[in-house]
């Protein structure tokens, strides 16, 4: 699911380090088939397994869980914070340092109409401002009607060989939303391009804020749309995949 190696406190621990790269290797080796969640991973285990993994790799994407009524409201400490502000960008995840929290500061400091809310269990603080809110786990169900009642939702990874790795669950949560979503351009957020919009550089993440603030951020797709592309990413239907691919592997009929 993410690459193990390039976590910061594994790095900085070489022992650590050389434990895990050796169990990787010693696991591949057993392995009748590897399956990662990202093709930049999948790139990744090639190179560093030599020709171990020659006709083992298989790529299989995240994908998520929708356990949505479709009718609750969001937790009752959040209902203040959309009522007050009706420009609330949302994230939904760990915030730790693959986060571009400088970037939302200096967001809400150029837009004053704009609110920032970060959802989830937090492993460094976020910056100082009145309008950034953090609340912390919520109860998976929760997270859709906190994302229907946002006005943006955001992915603002900072890109470095961590975060290139990862194939979001988010992303695919977040178009389930309805809602708008900008997600930092990197490969594997791209994947999702004709449902989200992405952004290269800061000026860039501005300009679709703009947008969003004066009306002309819409949504790509409708929600029918949206709705046939969730049926194709579920743990179910990776299941089933999951399924085909161990047959094939097994000599299964």
């Amino acid at each position: 699911l993410d690459d193990v190696l390039e976590f910061p406190f594994v790095k900085q621990d070489k022992a650590l380090l050389a434990k895990i790269r050796d169990a990787e290797q010693r696991t591949i080796g057993k392995s009748r088939v590897v399956i990662c969640a990202s093709d930049e991973l999948a790139s990744r285990l090639m190179a560093r397994s030599g020709g171990m993994l020659r006709n083992k790799l298989v790529v299989l994407n995240n994908a998520a869980c929708f356990d949505d009524d479709g009718n609750a409201p969001p937790p009752a400490d959040l209902e203040p914070i959309f009522k007050q502000y009706p420009y609330v960008i949302t994230y939904i995840g760990t915030v730790a340092d693959w986060l571009d929290r400088d970037l939302i500061l200096k967001a809400v400091t150029k837009f004053d109409q704009l609110a920032a809310l970060f959802i989830g269990p937090a492993d460094v603080g976020l910056p100082k401002h009145e309008r950034i809110f953090y609340h912390g786990p919520v109860e998976h169900p929760m997270i859709f009607p906190v994302m229907r009642k946002s006005a943006l939702l955001i992915l603002p990874f900072r890109i470095n060989a961590l975060t290139r790795a990862v194939n979001p669950v988010k992303l695919y949560e977040y178009i389930y939303a309805h809602v708008p979503v900008l997600a930092s351009s990197y490969p594997e957020s791209e994947k999702f391009n004709s449902f989200i919009y992405t952004y290269s550089s800061e000026e860039e993440f501005f300009k679709y804020l703009q947008r969003l603030l004066n009306g002309t951020l819409k949504l790509k797709r409708t929600a029918q749309e949206q709705q046939e592309f969730m049926k194709l990413n579920t743990w179910q239907a990776r299941g089933i995949q999951l399924k085909e691919v161990m047959r094939k592997a097994w000599g299964c009929p």
